[in-house]
């Protein structure tokens, strides 16, 4: 039973230790010129390693299989009797169709022409005979469905006109081929899902001169079986003597491969093998065969890039004398190789011919994949007899061995070299275990290896070919008469294998097919010739003179299966309370770390069953709705309306509901409540737009139902008052009012006690009321005890087969004209049936229960069945046979009303759980409408039976308080159904306050996840008000939403009526639509000759030097871990004001023991991501061997993350002087090979791309095309559209797939940027990741400019005086005494970090809203006669603050008065982060010189982060120098604290060892409004090519949702501003323009001031 467990647990699992000691083995190698001493060492170190990689290896292979079982138990649950196995092993490989096409095996057959009616015949004859092959093999009666990462085999009535279908006409062979050619690039029937497929030919063709035949095309899916065990079935299945037929071949297949080691090796000879395993382990230098695992598969013209769709078939056949098949049996024999051997000899002479004609530059060898059978030993592992009828084992029973096939033309004078070559290849194939590694891998790891982790495993098949040789049959004779004379076969591609060269043997005739991508050839006939080759190779081998090659030739009761059941069950409880303990410590984190970041406005955070609706995505909102329409009393009933509900809100709510003056903040993954200062009850509480009559209000209320709540979607509620009157059902007059509650506070039955509660007079008598209706539903189980429950549960686990509802745990909702996989609408439209004459269809309801003893809730589930199968009916809309519902419902009757102080109060919150019913689309039950109702009462009691309720009850207030956000929403996914249906019970009609009295009531219900429609069902009065709401997606417009809320009451009055007869009567309908509207706005590989030697290192030593990962643990940043975790709890935990000595020593006890527990986590959690840096870098290795470079460290790591919307790149555009030919000169400077190749060779970093691999980047070697790195901007005309061009470059990625280093781009006009300058542009665009906006300057200074060295060394004293005005202090060694005094400061200070980094908390136009990647850079310059540098300094030194104080006020200043005049509600402040480089001693080593003299800069990012809060309050403008004074007080505190500590230990350190998708969770905490970087320029430059500089802009790349980023560079000592910003946040270019130069405006007036006030003092 257990399939995932068992196979971990097999007797190849037990090489685990082996497989990888091999791998240490290639990576730790030993030369025989080592010492003895060192030898032992080594040898010591390799099986050591082994055994402790082994440990987390087979960990995670038992976590496999654990998920495995469970993924299959659930699949049994989900698709019930329709589940017939699981996929295992290397069926499991071939399980998943890709972009490239369906994994499909193509055989054609030849049948001899036995008259015109043959092909009916033999069309006939398959037909009837799939009924039988179904019984025998019930795969073919199934189609392949993916769930939870595996694939299984599901039943499925498949239309069999889809599986055996006659070919399109042709008129002879060429056509015929055409087609074939066409049918090998599509997928199988059933959406690609079905095994098998049949063609039947209705033309002759003519396959020989004068043969004429009838082909019949056999497709059969690969995972269902391979080539062997394809012509083993249609023998058994369909051929006379099947079994004996089978049988010969199955010989001659032994014969074939009797020197393929693996397929002769008798069990004990495999014992014997595994024995002396050791023996080849300690003294082989090489274990595995070195081409598999270092093999990186070179680029030639059959193997680039990804594979199209588009297929080509090339054929060639042996003629009727069957000679080669004999010539290779001669071949075999004189050379004493197998056949395999001859045949790939024969093939690679073929290939090396093709590549010599059309590839001057061909590699030296290219690898092709073969198949070994392993389990092929016995004949009766792939036929068995049962019921004296064969039957074939289906699947894939073999492993795959690579073989290097050598390129080399001058074997092809002797093609016999070929077969030595070959030779060689595979007999260090067999010694290998390459084979038992990959058989390891095929059919234990991928059967419980999930198929997202198990296809990275499978790029190491990479190869040029595939190469399959299978043996056929001779003539064979078919049950129908029919006879088989001709048939050839050909396999698939695979990933980046678009060359697959198939060789069949029918009668012992050869048939070599080439089965190939059509981009690999330049016109269709190349291909052909290496089909024709292959024969001509065979004659010279045969022909030439042959030498002698020596060679070295597995019934259990029912209490024990219980018991098994249960001890599964109490171990697997033991990983999920880990995984709850772990989350709820981490929600307690994220608690405190939201307490103290929103303190004092947090109020708490969303909790249970409110979570499910915590998240609004952006085709809707999670809002429910209550309309009330109020009687009318007069013209100023609306006036009165809205001042009674805005008293009362004010005096009687929001006092005693702190969470409906909250608005909804996201904070590390939960969602927390944050009160809301300042609420403006006015725009809570409003009119509605105006209406005319009830056409109007329908559109009017329907833009409401659609619109956001305020706040920017962030507030609980709303309500809305009409202005207008509405016609009710009973033809009375009133005005609406609508109640707008996000779901998350509370539910439809919560809204509705809340009402009566608050804003009724008589709302305690109508609750009670209310509260008894509710007591009379039964929720489940409530009539039984706590024993009885356990009792019942105990039997029903006992007894029943299936415990959960099979058709709602995780079910598939399938697609209909209601529900798609992925709705994109966000237009609803709303129907209303409201009932005119009270109690009639409550007295159908009750007949209808009485007669079938049904619930209230079947009937209306029913009736909303039939309804909607009549819409799809009438409308001939395809519909599937059944859809979901969900039902909301309570699990348990809780107290909604409580009493504080005397006055009443409504518990908030979601009460209910969701109960998902199915019900059927049957277009025959729209007779007999009832029979919807009998299925809602079977599915619904089958759901009570069950444990759903209580799962999903538990699991939505277990998980929704615990698990994060994005975790628990794809928990969620269970929930996916078509349309909710919601019955809120009677409600007796409230008088409001005031005298109001309410004359009608109706709901709508919000719309979750994939959910779009929903049915509301309130019953007011007697009356049943019908609501049904939908997505404008699913139906376009407001009669057919009419049509189905009217159906709904129909078919109510129709099953009544067909149950007895009862008068008809009338319903009055209006109907209510919506119609918002929402406008928003491959590497080429270079070319390496391939070596065969392995990765080296040189000794033990270099490969303790290699682990940076341990290394970067064990630093002097890592000591401060203890002080970092106790300052963050401090920050969580404080001590309360006044508190006695004894709590406060408690307090400060909890504290050391949560860090203590903090750090050995913290400490866990990188040591593990250490080990697994260190396993990633080895593979890697291997993976680029001779590419690779290095790997992404520090602060380097951080910016490796390319998004759409952020692109991690530093740009600068420098303005040439307008001389001849300055274009083509810096072209020439960039391009020039010999300069290219020094700097190259000075910093080879520049000549590598970046490479993702297993959660880190690193750096890959490649060729270089300059054509590609620097080229000329496209043609502009004006300064305009040359911004234009900026703006363009700017969003786009850099060459090579955005995975190269820098870039360049030359104008060949000058632009005028400046008035009276005429200047040529050039943009240098250099990664993030490979340096900072400093080491870029030295970088191009050094580099590029005439005396590179001389000018950096006049620059250097600049420099050091610009850091040390902004430092917040040098990095040095470790000082004890200053430790020390930082443990002090711990232990005393309130405030350790700076306030403004966890406690932040703005709220701003350009916060917080989604980028979307096209930007806009706006620059502005000062004029010659501002100096604003000499005034910075001057206001620097009146005002005793800093450089950067002064710049950072003057943008704090530009910020005050934008929002100011675009922001309705400006923020008092707002957060930038600023770049702070630590490492300010190093800068005199930031260039050094080599040996040949030439200057060296050391690229990198060496800087950590600060963070400011600039002040934006309008009251600051009118004396600016107030803001420097509160920036130097900001910046004092942030050098007293430990935030650059914190944020250089996670860019150095953290960043380093762990993998990028967790260390982009951290990146929450860089949140800010703008980035600032202030870089210090250079004086004038001049290139090497003699070419001036006369300006120079710099721009930094946005970061994560920060939009804004703002440079300050000087060039000559002039000022320059560049304000790089998100098109989204800011759309207009002059407001951008304007912020711009207002920076440099504001620093004079700061200067201004600044003097003043010293002349005053």
């Amino acid at each position: 039973m257990l399939v995932g467990i068992k196979s971990v647990i097999c007797q190849e699992s037990l090489l685990i230790p082996v497989f990888l000691y091999g791998l240490i083995k290639l990576l730790l190698p030993s030369a025989e010129s080592d010492g003895d001493l060192k030898k032992i060492v080594v040898n010591v170190v390799r099986p050591l390693l082994a055994l402790i990689l082994t440990g987390p290896l087979f960990t995670v292979l038992c976590l496999c299989a654990c998920y495995f079982e469970i993924a299959r138990i659930l699949a049994k649950l989900k698709y019930s009797n329709r589940y017939v196995e699981h996929f295992l092993g290397a069926d499991a490989v071939w399980s998943y169709d890709q972009r490239i096409g369906s994994s499909v095996i193509t055989q054609v057959s030849l049948f001899e022409d036995q008259g015109p009616d043959t092909p009916e015949r033999i069309y006939n004859f398959f037909r009837a005979k799939h009924v039988e092959v179904i019984k025998t093999h019930p795969r073919f009666g199934c189609i392949r469905e993916s769930f939870m990462g595996y694939f299984y085999f599901i039943k499925e009535n498949v239309d069999i006109d889809e599986i055996f279908v006659y070919l399109d006409d042709y008129q002879n062979y060429n056509e015929f081929h055409s087609i074939v050619t066409e049918l090998s690039s599509k997928s199988m029937p059933c959406g690609g899902k079905y095994m098998m497929q049949i063609c039947f030919g209705k033309t002759l063709i003519e396959v020989e001169p004068g043969r004429f035949v009838y082909p019949v095309i056999t497709r059969s899916h690969h995972s269902i079986m391979d080539g062997v065990t394809m012509t083993a079935f249609i023998c058994t299945s369909y051929v006379n003597n099947g079994y004996n037929v089978t049988k010969d071949m199955f010989n001659d297949l032994l014969k074939m491969f009797k020197q393929e080691a693996y397929i002769q090796k008798q069990r004990n000879e495999h014992v014997e093998k595994k024995s002396s395993l050791w023996d080849r382990i300690w003294n082989k230098n090489v274990y595995f065969h070195h081409n598999v695992l270092q093999h990186v598969e070179p680029e030639n013209v059959l193997h680039h890039g990804p594979i199209s769709t588009k297929k080509l078939l090339k054929l060639k056949l042996e003629g009727p004398d069957g000679k080669y098949f004999g010539k290779i049996k001669e071949i075999k024999k004189h050379l004493n190789v197998s056949h395999s051997d001859v045949v790939l000899g024969a093939v690679a002479a073929s290939l090396t011919e093709y590549y010599a004609t059309h590839d001057l530059t061909h590699p030296s060898f290219i690898s092709t994949g073969t198949t070994f059978f392993l389990k092929g030993i016995d004949f009766n592992d792939l036929v068995q007899m049962h019921d004296n009828q064969p039957i074939t084992n289906l699947g894939n029973k073999f492993t795959v061995g690579h073989s290097k096939i050598p390129l080399n033309a001058e074997f092809l004078n002797d093609p016999k070299q070929f077969v030595h070559a070959l030779y060689q290849q595979s007999t260090s194939l067999r010694k290998a275990l390459d084979m038992l590694f990959f058989y390891w891998i095929l059919n234990i790891n991928c059967t419980i290896v999930p198929q997202a982790l198990a296809s990275p495993i499978l790029d190491l098949f990479d190869c040029t070919t595939i190469t399959t040789n299978v043996p056929g049959t001779g003539d064979l004779v078919f049950s129908n008469g029919s006879k088989l004379v001709d048939a050839w076969a050909w396999s698939i591609h695979y990933k980046q294998i678009g060359v697959c060269i198939g060789i069949y043997t029918f009668n012992n005739r050869l048939r070599i097919t080439l089965h190939v991508d059509e981009q690999f050839l330049k016109n269709e006939d190349n291909g052909q010739e290496i089909c024709e080759n292959f024969f001509k190779y065979i004659d010279k081998i045969y022909e030439s003179q042959i030498f002698q090659v020596s060679s070295n030739q597995e019934p259990v009761t029912k209490i024990i299966l219980f018991i098994f059941r249960l001890c599964l069950s109490l171990f697997l409880c033991i990983p999920v309370a880990c995984f709850v303990i772990c989350m709820g410590y981490y929600f307690e984190i994220a608690r405190s770390c939201a307490a103290f970041k929103f303190d004092p406005n947090y109020v708490g955070y969303c909790k249970g069953k409110d979570a499910l609706f915590s998240y609004d995505n952006e085709c809707g909102n999670t809002v429910i709705h209550a309309m009330l329409t109020v009687e009318d009393s007069g013209p100023d009933t609306p006036a009165k309306l809205l001042q009674m509900l805005r008293e009362q809100t004010i005096n009687n709510v929001l006092p005693h509901y702190p969470l409906l003056s909250c608005t909804r903040e996201s904070f590390m993954g939960y969602l927390h409540y944050v009160h809301k200062e300042h609420l403006d009850i006015e725009r809570l509480i409003n009119y509605m737009d105006d209406y005319q009559d009830n056409a109007e209000f329908r559109h009017v209320l329907n833009k409401l139902v659609s619109a956001p709540l305020p706040y920017d979607n962030k507030f609980m509620w709303e309500i809305c008052c009409g202005k207008q009157l509405i016609e009710t059902a009973t033809g009375k007059w009133g005005y609406p009012v609508a109640f707008r509650i996000h779901h998350t506070c509370m539910d439809g039955v919560t809204l509705i006690t809340f009402i009566q509660c608050h804003y009724a007079t008589d709302g305690m008598q109508n609750i009670k009321a209310f509260h008894n209706i509710l007591s009379t539903l039964k929720p489940f189980d409530s009539k039984l005890n706590f024993v009885q429950n356990i009792i019942k549960h105990v039997r029903k686990l006992w007894d029943s087969g299936v415990y959960y509802h099979h058709k709602v745990n995780l079910h598939n909702e399938p697609t209909s004209p209601l529900h798609t996989e992925n709705p994109s609408g966000c237009d609803k439209l709303i129907g209303v049936s409201l009932e005119s004459t009270p109690g009639e269809i409550i007295a159908m309801i009750k007949f209808i229960r009485f007669k079938l003893k049904v619930t209230f809730s079947d009937i209306i589930n029913g009736a909303v069945a039939a309804a909607i199968t009549e819409y799809f009916v009438i409308h001939n809309l395809d519909f599937p046979p059944f859809f979901t519902i969900l039902n909301p419902t309570l699990p348990e009757l809780k107290k909604f009303i409580s009493v504080q102080d005397g006055y009443s109060l409504i518990e908030l919150g979601n009460k209910t759980t969701a109960a998902l019913i199915r019900l059927p689309l049957k277009k025959q039950f729209l007779d007999n409408p009832e029979k919807f109702i009998l299925a809602a009462n079977k599915e619904s009691k089958s759901v009570q039976d069950a444990l759903d309720l209580k799962f999903l009850h538990w699991a939505g207030n277990a998980f929704g308080t615990l698990i994060p956000q994005s975790l628990f929403q794809r928990l969620t996914e269970g929930y996916d159904c078509t349309t909710a249906v919601s019955n809120i019970p009677a409600v007796q009609p409230p008088t409001l306050h005031g005298g109001h009295r309410v004359i009608d009531v109706f709901g709508s219900a919000a719309h979750v996840k994939k959910l779009r429609s929903s049915v509301t069902l309130l019953i007011f009065e007697n009356r049943m008000n019908f609501t049904f709401t939908v997505d404008k997606q699913f139906l376009p417009a407001d009669e057919h939403v009419d049509e189905i809320c009217k159906s709904i009451s129909k078919y109510v009055h129709k099953i009544y009526h067909n149950l007895q007869s009862y008068p008809t009567f009338n319903i009055h309908n209006f109907c209510l639509g919506t119609h918002k509207s929402i406008v928003y706005t491959k590497t080429p590989k270079s070319h390496y000759a391939f070596q065969s030697t392995q990765l080296q290192v040189s000794n033990y030593t270099e490969f303790i030097k290699m682990v940076n990962g341990f290394k970067s643990l064990y630093c002097v940043e890592s000591l401060t871990i203890p002080l970092l975790t106790y300052a963050l709890i401090k920050l969580a935990i404080p001590i309360p004001t006044n508190s006695n000595h004894v709590i406060q020593m408690s307090i400060f006890l909890l504290r050391i023991t949560l860090t203590i527990i903090g750090v050995c986590l913290l400490t866990l959690f990188i040591l593990l991501c250490a080990c697994y840096f260190e396993l990633v870098k080895l593979l890697a290795k291997i993976k680029f061997r001779d590419a690779y470079y290095d790997v992404f460290v520090g602060a380097d790591a951080t910016w490796t993350s390319n998004s759409r919307e952020c692109k991690s790149i530093i740009q600068v555009m420098y303005l040439f002087e307008n001389s001849p030919n300055t274009p083509e000169k810096m072209k020439h400077l960039f391009t020039d090979p010999e300069f290219q190749a020094t700097i190259l060779k000075n910093h080879p970093r520049l000549s590598c791309v970046q490479k993702y691999f297993l959660g880190y980047s690193f750096y890959v070697k490649i060729k270089v095309n300059y054509t590609k790195v620097v080229r000329y901007f496209e043609d502009y005309n004006t300064l305009q559209e040359f911004n234009m061009l900026i703006n363009k470059t700017t969003t786009r990625g850099l060459p090579y797939n955005d995975e190269f280093m820098w870039e360049v781009l030359i104008g060949k006009k000058p632009i005028q940027l400046e008035i009276g300058k005429w200047q040529i542009p050039l943009v240098t665009r250099y990664h993030h990741s490979i340096t900072d906006g400093i080491a870029l300057s030295m970088f191009m200074m050094t580099t590029y400019s005439k005396n590179g060295m001389e000018r950096y060394k006049s620059e250097c004293d600049r420099y050091n005086k610009c850091f040390s005005i902004d430092k917040s202090k040098p990095r040095e060694g470790f000082n004890l005494t200053k430790f020390i005094n930082k443990c002090k400061s711990i232990l005393n200070k309130d405030i350790f970090y700076h306030y403004d980094m966890l406690r932040y908390k703005e709220q701003s136009n350009i916060l917080h809203r989604q980028l979307s990647g096209e930007k806009v850079v706006c620059f502005s310059l000062e004029s010659e006669d501002d100096h604003l540098l000499e005034k910075i300094k001057k206001t620097k030194r009146a005002l005793n603050v800093s450089f950067g104080d002064v710049i950072l006020s003057a943008i704090s200043a530009a910020f005050t008065e934008y929002y100011n005049k675009f922001d309705k509600c400006p923020p008092k402040q707002i957060l930038s982060s600023n770049p702070y480089f630590l490492k300010t001693a190093e800068l005199e080593t930031l260039v050094t010189v080599n040996s040949n003299g030439d200057p060296v800069t050391q690229l990198g990012n060496k800087f950590t982060l600060g963070f400011i809060q600039l002040p934006t309050d309008i009251k600051l403008l009118a004396n600016p120098i107030q803001i420097i004074d509160e920036l130097h007080a900001h910046t004092q505190n942030l050098k007293n604290s430990m935030d650059f500590s914190l944020m250089y230990w996670l860019f150095n350190i953290f960043a380093t060892v762990v993998p990028k998708p967790f260390a982009l969770l951290v990146s929450e905490f860089f949140d800010c409004t703008t980035i600032i970087t202030n870089v210090p320029g250079v004086m004038s430059l001049s290139y090497r090519n003699d070419c001036k500089v006369e300006n120079m802009f710099v721009w930094t790349n946005n970061f994560n949702r920060t939009g804004v980023t703002i440079t300050l560079f000087t060039y000559d000592n002039m000022m320059r501003v560049t304000v790089h910003v998100d098109k989204n946040l800011i759309e207009n270019i002059n407001d951008i323009q304007k912020l711009s130069d207002n920076i440099l405006r504001y620093i004079k007036i700061l200067h201004d001031k600044a003097i003043n006030r010293k002349i005053i003092e």
